[in-house]
């Protein structure tokens, strides 16, 4: 099993890509407003090389920085392995801490996802997780490390049910402040 990331990384955007993309001046500019970026766990210096724009000012009509982990480093995994494997439960309050790393290092991200479609099994960079650790985190560890993550997972398929176990709780609940849902593969 590899670790490389899925092909679509794009890497450090210039200001033409970013104007191309986020302002809407002109017919040639798709005016979006959400930057999403990833969590590279490969990085010990969490996105440093890959960073995607400068930590501040925002540029070329971003309005939102959305950074989401495919995995959980490998050290921190039950398989030790950045592909497939799960969030040891021993790990929670190091992942917390990690999350903060680059929410620190990075200064202008608005939400930090816990991890990358959690409900799905692919055999690049990844992790299978129950809803149970998405719950616990957002018990547990968000108050702790209240400006850091707050989104409780980017889900494929529409899937409610990891999200409805940490809404139907009111300490976690009280600690979300999105869900990430994705639309495709939905039936």
């Amino acid at each position: 099993m590899g670790s490389a990331p899925p092909p679509a990384w794009h890497g450090v955007l210039g200001t033409a890509e970013l104007d191309a993309a986020f302002k809407n001046d002109t017919n040639n500019q798709l005016g979006l407003s959400i930057l999403r970026v990833d969590i590279d766990p490969a990085d010990s210096r969490l996105g440093r090389r890959r960073r995607p724009m400068p930590r501040t000012p925002r540029r070329g009509g971003v309005k939102y920085v959305l950074a989401t982990p495919w995995t959980p480093p490998a050290s921190m995994k039950t398989n030790n392995n950045t592909v497939a494997g799960e969030l040891k439960t021993t790990s929670y309050a190091d992942y917390a801490a990690y999350l903060k790393s680059f929410y620190q290092y990075m200064g202008n991200v608005d939400v930090i996802s816990v991890q990358n479609e959690p409900n799905i099994k692919v055999t690049y960079l990844s992790a299978t997780w129950s809803a149970t650790p998405t719950l616990q985190l957002h018990q547990e560890q968000r108050p702790r490390h209240r400006r850091t993550f707050h989104d409780a997972g980017d889900l494929q398929n529409y899937d409610t049910s990891y999200s409805d176990s940490t809404l139907n709780d009111s300490v976690a609940a009280s600690n979300v402040d999105y869900i990430g849902l994705h639309l495709y593969g939905r039936r």
